[in-house]
Formats: C-alpha cells, structure tokens, sequence
C-alpha cells in the first residue's frame, strides 16, 4: 500500500531516524498515543501518501472525522 511512496530513500532514513528520535526520547515507552499518532501523520503528508484534502485523509486513514 505504501510502496509507491517509500521510493525516496533519504527521506526515508530521515523519516525513521525522527522516529527513532522522537521515541527514544527522553526514554523507550514514555511517549504518548497521541504524540506518536501525531508524527505518524505529519510523515504521511511529508511521504506524499497523505494530501492535505479533509477527504483524502478519512478515506485513507479510514476515520469517520477529523
């Protein structure tokens, strides 16, 4: 589903090393739900998977609401 936009190979390094970034920090586990649901889309819109159209969005991520 998302192959056709992991094509970019130093994005995507750059996008996991933030990820490893972000939830190493300040220690394994104390991130929250939310936190992560957060930079999980703001990297969706960054890869291209995401537009940034309210329709896009639900459909993709399969929610009833913003």
């Amino acid at each position: 589903m998302l192959d056709r936009y992991l094509n970019n190979n130093e994005l995507n390094k750059k996008v996991l090393k933030e990820l490893f970034d972000l939830y190493l920090n300040p220690s394994f586990g104390t991130l929250k739900q939310k936190e992560i649901d957060l930079f999980i889309f703001s990297k969706l819109i960054e890869l291209g998977y995401l537009k940034k159209d309210v329709f896009d969005i639900v459909s993709k991520l399969k929610i009833t609401r913003l």
